[in-house]
């Protein structure tokens, strides 16, 4: 669904706090949600334009474009670090480094983004447009404009020594990994791979091609493997948000309600996992109605002979396992809103789990159940007892 925001506003990349707090970068300044997204407000006075932005673990905020800022404070505040930087990505790596991607290469902070060191430097026709970082590995996506470099390159944390990885020559507009360390790379344009999208299943060292149907802005991939992509429009091809359960093996459209648009910013899954989309021309915010990973099985696989009873409950409900014995079971409980109320980990072999939930109101309630070699979701419903 659309969010309530002015169309004027250019919205431009989104972050997330570890507490929770939803940032937006736009044209004029920063906005947060604090109700996974239904609605926004604009923090502190600054209403300059600003392309990306990052959090820490320990709620600190790094964002930017012409000039960098921090903020302590969700963004009330900000201080400037560095003026006149003109970046295009950033991170804020698990060494407390700071990176940023510009034309020209890659450029790294030792002290918090103050003075910069070039750990990577190309020809300006080169841009690096998203960084991330998996168990101590960087990875940054590039773009090239006179099409002899870009892909995707990779640096261990140093962050000193950086490798063109694969793809080389593509036009790589984003990057995202899952969390059994596959990388999803989204292009839209290369000499020697075609537009598409691509999955490594080896950190990076090779690329297989998933999806090939028409040029790819964005890409996100949810916590349980779920591959969300963004579109862009052309007159011969389909445009929109497609997702897949099934390492790419194919591929549901996911734009009802959408406008059709000609480039996606951002697919970004949220940690209480909705599904939003900022899209230019027209310049639009969307965000799922229901959270993405607990409306339909996400697993691609077949559903054990699971019993959830009793149906409708009133201060406990149980799972039963009747074909196996998981080693290692998950059992969440979420509001239709969105909001995890129980999360319950189970490391014992058993068939049955009794879940105590008698402090929520009667009402409906969402159950998914993740396990080695499962995930399902089921609506149930509380009643008064």
């Amino acid at each position: 669904m659309p969010i309530n925001i002015p169309d004027s506003i250019h919205p431009n990349r989104m972050a997330q706090s570890s507490s929770g707090v939803l940032f937006l970068t736009t044209n004029y300044g920063i906005y947060k949600s604090t109700d996974n997204g239904l609605s926004w407000i604009h923090t502190g006075d600054t209403v300059e334009y600003f392309s990306d932005i990052v959090t820490t673990e320990l709620n600190e905020i790094y964002v930017g474009s012409h000039n960098l800022y921090k903020s302590i404070d969700f963004c009330q505040s900000l201080q400037l670090l560095t003026p006149g930087i003109d970046l295009l990505s950033l991170i804020s790596s698990s060494d407390n480094s700071i990176y940023i991607g510009k034309s020209g290469g890659i450029f790294k902070s030792y002290d918090g983004g103050y003075t910069w060191d070039t750990v990577h430097q190309t020809g300006n026709s080169q841009l690096f447009t998203g960084f991330l970082e998996k168990d101590s590995v960087i990875y940054a996506a590039s773009v090239d404009w006179s099409g002899n470099a870009g892909g995707v390159f990779k640096s261990d944390i140093s962050g000193t020594t950086w490798t063109q990885h694969a793809l080389e020559t593509s036009s790589i507009q984003d990057i995202s990994v899952d969390n059994n360390n596959r990388i999803v790379a989204a292009c839209n344009g290369s000499i020697n791979y075609g537009p598409g999208v691509f999955r490594s299943d080896s950190l990076g060292n090779n690329f297989v091609n998933i999806y090939s149907d028409n040029e790819v802005d964005a890409v996100s991939v949810d916590e349980y493997g779920g591959i969300y992509l963004g579109l862009e429009s052309d007159l011969a091809l389909d445009w929109g948000v497609r997702f897949s359960s099934d390492d790419g093996n194919s591929w549901v459209d996911k734009s009802s309600g959408m406008e059709e648009c000609s480039y996606f910013n951002q697919i970004f899954v949220s940690s209480n996992n909705y599904l939003f989309a900022i899209t230019q021309i027209p310049y639009k915010l969307y965000r799922s109605i229901n959270p993405v990973v607990n409306i339909e099985e996400t697993s691609g696989q077949t559903i054990f002979d699971i019993i959830i009873y009793p149906i409708p409950f009133k201060d406990r409900i149980a799972v039963v396992f009747n074909s196996y014995k998981p080693n290692h079971c998950i059992i969440q409980i979420y509001k239709t809103t969105g909001d995890l109320l129980v999360c319950k980990e189970f490391l014992s072999k058993q068939n049955e789990y009794i879940i105590e939930i008698d402090a929520c109101q009667p009402g409906l309630y969402i159950l998914c159940i993740q396990t080695e070699k499962i995930l399902i979701s089921r609506k149930i419903m509380k009643i008064k007892y």
